[in-house]
């Protein structure tokens, strides 16, 4: 990931979804970054998302709960960045991205 990897999603019919973002991401430097990585709307809007530190030369599995109520039928897309600016060299990456939506039939 050269800064910024997207992945397209499913698209979902309207409705009120319990969804799961999976990544392992990749730190290949020798320093310490953050990653973002989150599920966006297909207009790019943040649904739900989060924030890891991978220390260099490690990487990291994370999950991403969340619950989503679409008013129309809407493509998921994963998408993760990182902050820093990469050394000469480096590499980072998300190996692996996968995105788990259950429909809830009513919500309380």
């Amino acid at each position: 990931m050269t800064g910024r990897i997207l992945v397209p999603g499913p698209v979902l019919p309207a409705g009120t979804w319990s969804v799961t973002l999976r990544v392992i991401l990749i730190n290949g430097t020798n320093v310490r970054d953050t990653f973002r990585c989150g599920l966006n709307n297909g207009a790019g809007g943040l649904l739900t998302g989060d924030a890891t530190t991978v220390e260099g030369s490690a990487y990291h599995s994370v999950t991403i709960p969340g619950l989503i109520t679409l008013t129309e039928p809407d493509r998921l897309n994963a998408q993760c960045f990182h902050d820093n600016n990469l050394p000469a060299g480096g590499a980072l990456e998300a190996n692996f991205a996968e995105v788990i939506a259950e429909q809830i039939g009513t919500r309380f």
